[in-house]
């Protein structure tokens, strides 16, 4: 049998204020607060389980506070890659044809923000969107990353079989 805290009678004046202040939250805080109230909600988790979510919860709400840091060093990154690439210093360092870039983060929320930050960036001679793939970490963990379907910025699916 479920326990609830309350019910609905209960906090029907103030309805509206709770829904507006969580909504508030979660635009302010983004997936942190989720992973945060999960932890908290008195639910069964093993030790292993808690301890990721408050370490995820804590990666979030550090992302949502330093996003802009963050932003500009990923944007750096995928222009470095990108330069690199239209420069073909792939074939003239590892002799390769082509490369992918592999990029594993953390929710649907972040691949967006990421994506959004690589298509910012034009880059003549560059496949750009093409170049990099991503999955989230739920999804890579329900397939290895040969069976994964990664999605280009461009919003195009591929595999890497």
């Amino acid at each position: 049998m479920n326990t609830c805290l309350t019910h609905f009678p209960n906090v029907r004046d103030a309805f509206g204020d709770i829904w507006s202040n969580w909504k508030q939250k979660r635009e302010e805080f983004g997936p942190g607060f989720y992973l945060y109230l999960g932890t908290r909600r008195g639910l069964s988790l093993y030790p292993e389980h808690r301890f990721v979510n408050l370490i995820w919860g804590i990666e979030a709400f550090h992302r949502t506070e330093y996003a802009a840091d963050a932003k500009a060093s990923f944007e750096r990154k995928m222009r470095t890659y990108i330069t690199a690439y239209a420069a073909k210093q792939h074939s003239q360092s590892f002799g390769w044809k082509s490369f992918r870039v592999l990029t594993v983060t953390t929710d649907e929320y972040r691949k967006k923000s990421m994506i959004e930050a690589l298509n910012r960036i034009p880059i003549p001679r560059s496949p750009g969107a093409a170049l990099f793939l991503f999955p989230t970490r739920e999804a890579l963990l329900s397939a290895s990353p040969v069976g994964q379907v990664w999605q280009e910025a461009n919003g195009r699916r591929t595999s890497l079989a």
